[in-house]
Formats: C-alpha cells, structure tokens, sequence
C-alpha cells in the first residue's frame, strides 16, 4: 500500500523494526547505518565474546597468584658490577637506591630480592646478596633521613665511603643534584646518563634483614636448580619474577635460613689485598686498613 508520503514497509518488516526498536515509519533513517570494511569499531562497542572470557580468566588467574595467595614476589637478577654502591650493605642497612629501575619501581613491602652471580666471573648459580624489602623513600627523603647520612658518598674517603648510594636530591629549581660518587664522572661531575637512568624510578629499596655475600658467594642448593628447576635461575639481562608458588616458596624458605649472617664479605669489584683475603670479618670489627685503597667506578650496572 502507498501512504501519503510514500511506500511503507510491509506489514512482515515492520514486526522486525519495532521488534529492534525502530520506528517503521522512519523508514530506512531510522535503521542503523552499517559499518563499512575496513573501519575499526567504535571504542564504546564491547569486545568480543572470546575476548571477554579471556580476560576474565586471566585476571581470575593473576588475583589467585597475586591476592588470594598472599605470597610475596621474589625477583632475581644477576650481579654483574659489585663495588659495594648498588646494594650497598653497609651501616647496619642493605639499600638498593641506584640502578635496577625496574625492580625498584614494582617491589613492594615483603618481597624478596635475591643477586646471584654470573657466568663471566666463573661463578654461576651463586648467590652474591639477598635481602627482604621493609621501607621504601623517595630519593629526598632517603637524603634527608639523618639514619643514612652514612650513606653519603664522599670523594676523597675510604673505600665504604666513596660507594655511598645516598647520592640524588633535589635542587630549589628542582633538577636532580648527583653526588660525586661512584656513578658521576672521573672528576666528580655529573654524569647525565646515570642521573638519567638512575632516577627514572625515584624510590629506593630499604632492609635490615639481609645476608651480604660479596666476594665470599654461597652455592645455591642443587635441589633449587636441578630437574623442573634447571633453568630457573638464568635471568640474562633485567631480572625475572615469574617463578612458580612451589618454587618461589622453597627459595624464600632458603633464604630465610640465610639472613642472621648481615654483611660476610667484600664487594668483588674492590681491590684484594693480603688483609682482605681474610676471612671476614663482621661489619662492626671492619678495620680501617681494610678501606685504604679507591673504589674503581663502574660505568654500567
């Protein structure tokens, strides 16, 4: 039949429009308009059905390992420059202020973070230091804290004091203001890619629960490395968090076994000498021979 405006739909297509919500008299403007190939689809459209199952699975995943387990993450990296300034076990604190960005952006209160050696040094599957994360600053705050003002670097000092990690603050124009320290240059200026590396990530790791190996390494267990877990401590470059709940779980009990011992041994970067290839001595009878020589800086961590 013909309206007055025009042909109407049949009686068979109007059910489908108001079925769809459509007014049957608008006729084809009130039809969605379809979507040519090629365009992507809008942003307020939701994801596919497979999408949204897996991202629900994924994220029922994530929270059992996360959450609903309660178990700190354990990250683990290889230790390829040691001279004392990243960790820096000395004062009575273990401290990861500079370098490893990554990990001192993400480890959070409980974590467990472990170096183990590498493979350049004739040293693999060693473990050089662990310690437990208790109190994270950011870097003003760690140069304001009067309980590390030890940790300092001091140019012309001792060898303790020249790898001070307290060395990033703040000016009143707020640029960062480096230290002369194992990380600024030969003559004691600023090296912008360290500040710049360094403080990508402005939090620093605190612990006075840790075990520093330095020179003196421990093997790790061979049941932590053999059968299933026969590559679980080769990290390459960054470091490795993905670990296993039954493995994560034994190698935190074994390093809880391990954190009475504190400061056991030397940096490996520092210079040996005939009192230094003693055996160690604890942090308090450190003698001041002991320090007499510079710290080589590193120029990459």
């Amino acid at each position: 039949m013909l309206g007055a405006e025009g042909p109407g739909p049949s009686r068979l297509v109007a059910r489908a429009l108001r079925c769809a919500g459509v007014d049957p008299a608008a006729g084809r403007a009130g039809l969605p308009q379809r979507r040519r190939r090629g365009r992507r689809p809008l942003r307020n459209s939701p994801p596919p059905l497979c999408l949204r199952v897996r991202f629900a699975i994924v994220g029922c995943d994530w929270y059992r390992r996360r959450v609903a387990t309660d178990m700190p993450r354990l990250y683990v990296y290889v230790v390829t420059h040691d001279g004392g300034h990243a960790p820096n076990p000395f004062h009575g604190f273990c401290t990861l202020a500079i370098c490893k960005p990554k990990i001192r952006k993400k480890a959070q209160i409980g974590d467990w973070i472990a170096g183990i050696s590498s493979k350049q040094r004739g040293q693999n599957r060693r473990l050089v230091y662990a310690m437990r994360v208790e109190e994270t600053l950011t870097f003003d705050e760690y140069w304001d804290d009067h309980r590390f003002r030890q940790k300092r670097p001091k140019w012309a000092g001792t060898l303790k004091q020249r790898c001070g990690d307290n060395l990033y603050h703040r000016s009143l124009d707020g640029s960062w203001i480096q230290e002369p320290g194992n990380h600024s240059n030969d003559d004691g200026s600023q090296n912008m890619y360290h500040t710049i590396k360094d403080t990508t990530t402005q939090r620093v790791l605190i612990s006075k629960i840790f075990a520093y190996y330095g020179n003196n390494t421990i093997e790790v267990p061979d049941d932590l490395c053999n059968g299933d877990n026969h590559v679980v401590l080769r990290c390459g470059r960054g470091h490795r968090c993905n670990f296993s709940e039954s493995f994560k779980q034994d190698f935190i009990d074994w390093l809880e076994q391990q954190m009475h011992v504190g400061v056991a041994g030397q940096p490996r970067d520092w210079p040996l000498s005939t009192e230094l290839a003693e055996p160690p001595k604890k942090s308090s009878e450190c003698s001041a021979e002991r320090a007499a020589k510079r710290v080589p800086r590193s120029r990459t961590c």
